[in-house]
């Protein structure tokens, strides 16, 4: 089923999806609608939804991390780095990691993460990886 909510100028919106009776974290949208004769609908998503971790273990639940949604923007890059700073992969677009590097499983610890989007703005966060 599929519920529609009409968005209105300048208005903070969440929006979530559940599949079977599981709910994922809502995302904020702020909707922005342009005084141009046209009258464009911008879609200000100004934060990143993600998980907070990830369980590389192959059990189908959890296995890669990524930005969620990160297929509608286009342009986003994402940098990953251990605790002590050192690059350990870039994701383009739509792309996930896997926990490992050159091959290698990474231990089970917390990694942060730089996204920067097509118009140069960046953000910063960090998840865990679990094993």
């Amino acid at each position: 089923m599929s519920n529609t909510i009409p968005l209105q100028n300048v208005n903070t919106n969440y929006a979530s999806q559940t599949i079977d009776n599981c709910e994922s974290n809502p995302i904020l949208i702020n909707a922005r609608i342009s005084t141009d004769a046209d009258c464009d609908l911008t879609i200000d998503n100004s934060s990143l939804s993600y998980p907070k971790f990830f369980t590389p273990n192959g059990d189908s639940f959890n296995d890669i991390w990524k930005i969620k949604f990160s297929n509608l923007e286009i342009g986003l890059t994402v940098k990953i780095f251990d605790r002590y700073g050192k690059f350990i992969k870039e994701l383009i677009q739509n792309a996930t990691w896997n926990g490992t590097f050159n091959g290698q499983e990474l231990p089970a610890t917390d990694y942060w993460f730089v996204v920067t989007r097509a118009n140069g703005k960046e953000y910063r966060g960090h998840f865990s990886l679990k094993r």
